[in-house]
């Protein structure tokens, strides 16, 4: 199949010619650009390009196309485009969406498979640089694993990323230093790239001579749209003015309460107003007035992405250059009116942005006249300010360390995002306590970090199985947290609405899936010797080595340690905890039943399994894929802060393990283990050094995956 056919099978439409270049590169670079209009299917271009590339070079070619997006709305909106074209191509290759309250976990335990995941930018980087959000530490290093090796990410609308697209940057430059087992590739796409963020040499694509001829992307970069620079003019004011009815006028300004302001002022006329402060329900309920509403649109930076608009009129605050840009896409857009207009107005306050960036736009429309998107890519786009911190190759390793410290974890906000962006997701309920439901997506709204700490005293948060309540000055970026519905905060009117004393409605929380991570560790359906695991473990490994093409030198280790990785479970602790859930004599792996615990709180078997293979002489990777294939232990064979008190992680010096027949010898269980030298820390550097951090988490999520696959086997569906 040419090319061409391919993308017309997918989209429903021939490619215009950006897209087709796009897909007839003959070599992805680890680093490249994709530069076009908003509109003008830059989306497409990077799906259709991937799923060829894959056809055509599917060594090559990641098996994970990751989007890394700045808004909660493109989500949505490019998760049901992935879809729509896996639909027309009647491939069965899964999406999956990663924002807060919408999690799907999945492509994690499928590192084979191919994949899309489309996520926020704070999903996505907070996994990569294993802290993941709105996810178990437990679960971080596969995340990692998942989200960092044999993956092409595609950082979208790169002028609204700040800080996070420096780090898409820094982790693709690091993957290039320190090597991995797969290919890692980053594509950022924007209507304005800041070139200077750029390495040295790295490829740029954009439009050619033949897009900006090409009738349908005329339509859209030739419009002519009258610029009017307006001063401090009221936007209340001009619209009362210049808004004509039946007609679309949008109104767009930088502050969330500089919106809500206006809209109070606009009586009599039909309005919606639209920020990313309102709970998912609310907004799906605007969002959804959107396509057919005449009338005023109040909005703020949301609808800069991810919004499908085509408004008569535009009433924009001064802002950056990018976001103008992206702003003036939203109107003149589908040729819906006959003539199209932009306004500009200088707020009183410049926050949420500097002096300097608003200097710069204003420069740039001096004299401009016209905002057609051709004059606007005409436009060279200013340098974005340096935002955030800078990921050094030292923090990056620091990072790696998943153990839970006294102090807290390392904040990566900085390297995410910073400012006003800096949001936790808020939750209303009737009586918040530790037993109540996982929050949902639909009842999570954005709220600044800073004003939910003023706002309320204390907060509740997941915390393992079920939630806590903590002071509010505890919570970190990223985090959920839920508050009484009586303590007010919102508006289902206006949105967040931190002077509100009223009553907020509580939205039903979602029925609980699932179970907590760790369970599957010893329950199951039926009951599995322990032999037996072991030898399904070492076959799901083997699969997994051979679809993975994972050398030879690596699947020894990967196949050694699949086989014992569960030699643990000899302990007594653990063989009595299976006579307590159903399993009679013997050794077991899985038990028919969950419900007791082990006698000794905290134990873990993994730190059984490692111990032992040290002693009998296993090398050392093996030794490290046996303690961390759970992601509890790691780099520190060190107590947990809530669990100093009893054995480390429930074994006790001089504890024996028994021998399993057919696979291990009994062995004495000792600290620190022998032939370490200083112990398990120096060991866990030189595996670090010697494989770097990509590929030692890649190896330590295929021995889970192959652990998860294994006990799969043995899961009997339920009835009904």
């Amino acid at each position: 199949m040419h090319p061409a056919s391919c993308f017309e099978a997918a989209a429903g439409f021939p490619p215009l010619p950006f897209q087709l270049a796009w897909m007839e590169q003959e070599k992805a670079s680890p680093i490249r650009t994709l530069e076009a209009p908003t509109g003008l299917g830059k989306t497409l271009a990077t799906l259709v390009g991937w799923l060829w590339d894959r056809q055509q070079r599917p060594q090559a070619t990641p098996r994970r196309l990751v989007y890394q997006l700045p808004l909660r709305t493109l989500t949505e909106q490019i998760a049901v485009e992935c879809r729509a074209v896996m639909d027309r191509l009647g491939v069965a290759i899964p999406v999956h969406v990663l924002r807060g309250g919408q999690i799907d976990n999945d492509y994690a335990d499928a590192l084979a498979a191919e994949a899309v995941i489309v996520g926020t930018l704070d999903q996505v980087v907070s996994r990569q640089l294993m802290r993941g959000y709105c996810c178990s530490r437990w679960s971080w290093p596969r995340h990692f694993a998942a989200l960092n090796t044999d993956v092409r990410v595609v950082v979208d609308e790169t002028q609204l990323q700040g800080a996070a697209v420096r780090t898409a940057i820094r982790l693709q430059q690091l993957h290039q230093q320190l090597g991995g087992p797969a290919p890692r590739e980053l594509v950022l796409c924007s209507a304005t790239l800041d070139a200077t963020i750029l390495p040295a040499g790295t490829p740029r694509h954009g439009l050619s001579d033949a897009d900006y001829g090409h009738p349908v992307a005329q339509r859209k970069v030739g419009r002519t749209k009258p610029l009017t620079l307006a001063g401090d003019a009221d936007p209340a004011a001009l619209v009362s003015s210049q808004h004509q009815e039946g007609t679309l006028t949008l109104v767009v300004v930088n502050q969330v309460r500089r919106a809500q302001a206006i809209v109070a002022q606009l009586q009599g006329l039909p309005t919606l107003l639209l920020h990313s402060r309102f709970r998912r329900a609310e907004r799906q309920t605007i969002e959804a007035q959107l396509r057919e509403f005449r009338g005023v649109v109040v909005a703020t930076q949301t609808v800069e992405a991810g919004i499908d608009l085509d408004a008569r009129l535009l009433i924009t605050d001064l802002c950056p250059w990018a976001s103008f840009v992206q702003r003036c896409g939203r109107v003149g857009r589908n040729n819906t009116y006959a003539e199209a207009a932009v306004i500009v107005v200088e707020p009183a306050e410049e926050l949420p942005y500097g002096g300097a960036e608003l200097a710069e736009t204003r420069r740039r429309l001096d004299g401009l006249g016209d905002a057609c998107v051709r004059n606007l890519m005409a436009v060279e786009a200013p340098a974005q300010p340096g935002e955030g911190q800078r990921l050094t190759a030292e923090a990056f390793h620091l990072l790696f360390d998943t153990h839970p410290m006294e102090q807290g974890d390392i904040d990566i906000s900085p390297h995410l995002r910073v400012g006003e962006m800096r949001d936790v997701s808020l939750l209303w309920r009737q009586q918040p306590g530790p037993e109540m439901a996982a929050a949902g997506d639909l009842e999570l709204c954005q709220a600044p970090l800073r004003a939910v700490q003023q706002r309320f005293a204390t907060v509740w948060i997941p915390r393992g199985d079920g939630w806590v309540e903590i002071p509010s000055g505890q919570l970190s970026v990223g985090s959920v947290a839920a508050v009484p519905c009586v303590a007010g905060g919102y508006d289902p009117a206006v949105g967040w609405l931190p002077g509100s004393t009223t009553a907020v409605r509580e939205i039903q929380p979602p029925v609980e899936r699932g179970a907590a991570e760790d369970r599957s560790s010893f329950g199951s359906s039926v009951a599995v010797a322990l032999p037996q695991h072991l030898g399904d473990t070492r076959e799901e490994a083997a699969a997994l080595c051979k679809a993975l093409t994972i050398t030879e030198s690596l699947a020894v280790h990967v196949l050694r340690a699949a086989w014992l990785h569960d030699i643990g479970k000899a302990h007594p602790v653990f063989q009595a905890t299976m006579r307590a859930n159903g399993c009679g004599e013997g050794q077991w792996a899985k038990a028919p039943g969950w419900g007791s615990r082990h006698s000794r709180p905290g134990f873990r078997h993994e730190l059984a399994s490692a111990l032992a293979a040290l002693q009998l002489g296993e090398e050392p990777l093996v030794s490290y894929l046996l303690m961390c294939h759970h992601g509890k232990v790691r780099l520190q064979l060190q107590p947990f802060p809530w669990a100093r008190d009893g054995p480390l992680h429930g074994i006790d010096e001089g504890d024996t393990l028994p021998a399993v027949a057919g696979v291990s010898n009994s062995v004495p269980l000792r600290f620190p283990p022998s032939g370490l030298g200083k112990g398990w820390s120096p060991l866990c550097r030189r595996l670090l050094q010697q494989h770097g951090p990509f590929a030692l988490a890649w190896l330590e999520a295929v021995i889970r995956e192959a652990d998860v696959r294994a006990s799969r086997r043995w899961l009997i569906p339920a009835s009904g």
